[in-house]
């Protein structure tokens, strides 16, 4: 017999000598009539309907299971941008490029199993991205401010004859790089921090101090410590030193300068604050304390001031924040919202809120002809005052706020104090259903934190012509700390987008665009490492 026709015959006899219990459709193997397909549910892209990084990684989670308890095999993925594959991927995970700004991406898995039914039905899941940055982008405008400060520190803390110096320098130190500290603490950047950490520290250089202090010499406070700068100023200090201490960098933060900061913490809160509003002061006094206590217990430092810090950091949540929000209801595409509005006291008697009940029917203009100029020729303000009943503080000082927010909840625990869910949704839907304001091609923001568009600091302390009018201010929510909430709110980040697409985030030695890429890169609902 034929070699090659006994070798196909007995091909022949094995197959069917099985009794056709082993066949194969569509590349599946069935032992058993009744064998159940493996299946794969709760399939979700590991991620944030957000912001990213070129580079960041987009996880898949799901769960597999099978009936008949066949183990998984080789399950698929496929990839898909806007609903076309992308080709040549068979992982679990996708790395994202600049091209997925504003995509929706999509992974479809197919389970498979070991034995039994091997292949399982797809299943699709999606992730609708905003926008995929360039780290480079960030960090040139990170070096750039950086670098700006390096020399302006140092001219400015300079001391005068009289042993004095313009510690208002320190005010604007944080205000532009808060963010990057919070952002680096978030990712785990070491070269920021590493950076910074060499920033925050030169003021403790004892050519720059007087018994342990900053003496001012500007602005009629000369030869006093200044409390609004140096306390910003701490927040910045104590994050980055607490940020460095958990990332492993090595702190030289000597005990001489841990006791400076220990005294000045004590004699803030040694102070009665002001119930009346929330006083920026004590919104930086606060986290501070928690930030610094965070960095002594990291570095193995005890304090004997602690009960006396949580005693005083829970009386400020509990009788100058709780009591100061207002509900009021939103509605946005035919859906109600709760708005959170905070601390609206009004400020009748303020100067700064003198005029705060006007809006775009005046011009920023000088002239004693025209009646909608604000200001007359020689730049007094001529229109009656018209102060508000109710009012929030303006977006420039409300960016405190964000901060204050990010650094209780992520620090407060210790101290037995919390933001609590509801309140940062709701904060967030205000900022973006309130405070932001016009069409996405003409996008402007309110001069004031709860929607009110008004005029702020008008002919302010003498000054000829000067006053923000609606629209002067915008550049302070987007280049500021407001993009914290587009987590809670895709519209913030929608708002802030349109914004620069129109008007640019330049200025400044690179600290708009600075804040505003750190602000929509952090994430303040992940905890960060402890």
């Amino acid at each position: 017999m034929n070699k090659l026709f006994l070798i196909a015959f007995s091909a022949i006899f094995l197959l069917t000598a099985c009794g056709g219990t082993s066949t194969f459709e569509n590349g599946e193997k069935s032992n058993d009539e009744n064998n159940k397909r493996p299946i794969v549910k709760d399939v979700l892209i590991n991620g944030k309907s957000a912001n990213y990084l070129v580079g960041d990684t987009l996880l898949t989670n799901y769960s597999y299971s099978d009936e008949d308890g066949d183990k998984e095999g080789k399950t698929t993925f496929r990839w898909f941008r806007e609903g076309v594959e992308i080709s040549g991927l068979n992982t679990s995970s996708y790395t994202l490029e600049k091209g997925d700004t504003h995509k929706k991406i999509q992974v479809e898995i197919t389970p498979y199993a070991i034995t039994g039914k091997l292949k399982g039905d797809p299943v699709l899941a999606d992730i609708s991205i905003n926008q995929v940055i360039e780290y480079q982008d960030m960090r040139d405008a990170f070096d750039e401010h950086v670098a700006y400060f390096e020399t302006r520190i140092r001219q400015s803390l300079q001391k005068d004859s009289d042993g004095y110096s313009d510690t208002y320098v320190l005010y604007d130190m944080q205000t532009y790089l808060q963010n990057a500290a919070i952002y680096a603490d978030e990712k785990g950047d070491k070269e920021i921090l590493e950076r910074l950490l060499e920033l925050v520290v030169i003021p403790f250089d004892p050519q720059y101090l007087t018994n342990g202090k900053w003496l001012n010499n500007s602005n009629n406070l000369v030869g006093k410590e200044v409390i609004l700068p140096l306390s910003q100023y701490f927040s910045l200090l104590t994050r980055v030193l607490s940020a460095s201490e958990r990332h492993g960098i090595d702190v030289d933060f000597s005990d001489t300068n841990i006791e400076i900061v220990n005294a000045h913490i004590n004699d803030w809160l040694s102070k009665e604050p002001w119930r009346g509003r929330v006083a920026d002061t004590h919104l930086y006094f606060v986290q501070s304390t928690i930030q610094f206590y965070d960095f002594l217990i990291k570095k193995g430092k005890a304090t004997n001031d602690f009960v006396a810090w949580k005693q005083y950091v829970q009386d400020y949540l509990t009788l100058n924040i709780a009591p100061k929000w207002e509900v009021e209801t939103c509605s946005y595409n035919e859906k109600s919202h709760d708005c959170w509005l905070l601390d609206r006291t009004g400020f009748a008697n303020h100067p700064s809120y003198a005029y705060a009940g006007y809006g775009k029917e005046f011009t920023k203009t000088n002239s004693d002809t025209d009646p909608y100029a604000m200001f007359d020729a020689n730049g007094d303000v001529k229109q009656p005052k018209k102060p508000l009943s109710k009012v929030a503080m303006d977006i420039s000082h409300g960016r405190r706020l964000n901060w204050f927010f990010e650094s209780i909840k992520r620090f407060g625990q210790p101290f037995d104090v919390s933001i609590n869910q509801e309140a940062l949704e709701g904060w967030a839907n205000n900022l973006a259903l309130r405070v932001s304001q016009g069409t996405l091609e003409e996008p402007y923001f309110t001069i004031f934190s709860d929607g009110v568009d008004g005029w702020y600091r008008a002919g302010y302390i003498g000054r000829k012509g000067f006053g923000y009018a609606p629209g002067d201010m915008d550049i302070h929510f987007v280049g500021s700390s407001y993009g914290f909430f587009g987590v809670y709110n895709q519209k913030v980040y929608d708002w802030m987008e349109a914004w620069v697409e129109v008007n640019g985030v330049a200025g400044y030695s690179g600290a708009y665009k600075l804040n505003y890429l750190t602000s929509i890169l952090i994430d303040i609902t992940q905890d960060i490492k402890k």
